[in-house]
């Protein structure tokens, strides 16, 4: 039996290592002689170098709401704190030594926290949504992040509402587990920071324009199916672009994502569901004939059947997608028998292949093949009784014979 550390021995001694480690980050920042940002002021520096609006209240799988609505509580309260900062060249800023310990004392309530991979609950939560908020505004700027931390390895909610590419939030606890940054640049920065009934909203600004803008995506993102865990995969890139220009200088790769997803298959599904069929929306929405991008529906299909190969409505629009969009008959026809193989008695996938073989190749001993399938398992199911008497129908005006139907018995 593998031995346990201290801090797991129980709930007072995991309290002790926190401390220590608390008193010896205190230590730490002495004996370094950081010279960290203090200075606030009302007034705005002159340039906008980045702005962004973070929703506060997400639904996040089944956490509790009222969490999210104390979180909009301690978001208030700490912003008060950073508000107006000024990093000046030479300086390093830190969530913690501006926000301090977050007590019930000061006001703050019990909000969402992350304990051993897994939602929790303590006071003060939901301060990973502000130091997501500086990571952000930071990317986009010339500082330097001189510590940053994950919730590594784990995709914890499905997404809603989500504005910037997975990947790029922050994990805080006081004080030993910071967000920090230096300002390496001989111009001075400040943030802006206020919240409203919907939005945790920040700025950041500068005393002169950076040289450069810069623009953070993801790329190559899918789900993975990995012994029975699914994974979200992707990586995260920061473009360097030349103000004047407009040229991409540098894409630096900034962060790649292999999260085990805690969540359920079906919001999975959802999320990626929801892309595809909002693209299709688009398409019959659009007065000048928008052509939605099969190719990107392809993809976010093809994820949805590793996770789930039986999802009906991924394998009947991925169908659909070859069929009508691609003209793509070798490819349709492999979706139908990729599905055939996981399902072989199932009435919607039979009636499927009985069709295609009908109507669109044409091959009329297939067609008949699952036809007779059909009747086996279904044969008393009044919408196969009138798939077959419709192909029947088919076959007689375009002088295919009849149907050779085995007798079942029902």
């Amino acid at each position: 039996m593998k031995r346990k550390l201290f801090c797991e021995i129980s709930p007072f001694t995991y309290r002790l290592s926190m401390e220590k480690e608390i008193l010896k980050r205190h230590v730490q920042d002495m004996l370094r002689n950081t010279r960290f940002a203090r200075e606030r002021t009302d007034e705005s520096l002159p340039v906008v170098v980045y702005r962004h609006n973070s929703l506060i209240r997400r639904r996040l799988g089944n956490v509790n709401m009222q969490l999210q609505e104390n979180k909009a509580t301690n978001l208030a309260l700490a912003v008060k704190h950073i508000d107006g900062l000024r990093i000046h060249p030479g300086e390093t800023f830190s969530v913690w030594k501006l926000i301090g310990r977050t007590t019930k004392r000061k006001g703050y309530k019990e909000g969402l926290t992350i304990a051993k991979g897994k939602p929790s609950q303590g006071i003060g939560g939901g301060m990973c949504q502000l130091s997501n908020l500086f990571h952000w505004l930071v990317l986009h700027s010339e500082l330097t992040i001189t510590e940053h931390h994950h919730h590594d390895g784990l995709d914890l909610f499905p997404d809603f509402g989500r504005q910037i590419p997975f990947g790029t939030g922050t994990s805080i606890s006081y004080n030993y587990i910071d967000y920090r940054f230096r300002n390496d640049t001989q111009n001075t920065y400040q943030f802006r920071l206020w919240t409203d009934e919907e939005y945790l909203c920040g700025e950041l600004r500068a005393s002169k324009q950076q040289p450069h803008t810069f623009h953070i995506h993801a790329d190559n993102e899918f789900f993975s199916r990995e012994n029975g865990v699914v994974f979200r995969n992707g990586e995260v890139y920061r473009d360097i672009i030349d103000r004047t220009s407009g040229k991409r200088l540098e894409s630096q790769l900034i962060r790649t994502n292999h999260a085990r997803v805690m969540y359920e298959k079906e919001e999975i599904i959802r999320q990626l569901l929801s892309k595809v069929f909002d693209g299709i929306r688009e398409k019959e929405n659009s007065p000048n004939g928008y052509h939605h991008d099969s190719d990107r529906n392809i993809y976010y299909l093809k994820q949805i059947l590793e996770i789930d190969p039986l999802c009906e409505a991924a394998w009947y629009q991925l169908y659909c997608e070859y069929l009508y969009d691609k003209h793509d008959h070798q490819k349709t026809l492999e979706v139908l028998e990729n599905v055939y193989s996981f399902d072989p008695h199932g009435k919607r996938i039979l009636s499927k292949l009985a069709c295609h073989y009908t109507y669109a190749d044409k091959q009329h001993d297939k067609a008949e093949e699952f036809i007779n399938q059909l009747l086996t398992y279904h044969a008393n199911d009044p919408e196969v009784q009138r798939l077959v008497a419709t192909i029947s129908t088919y076959n007689c005006r375009h002088g295919l014979g009849s149907l050779e139907i085995i007798p079942h018995k029902n």
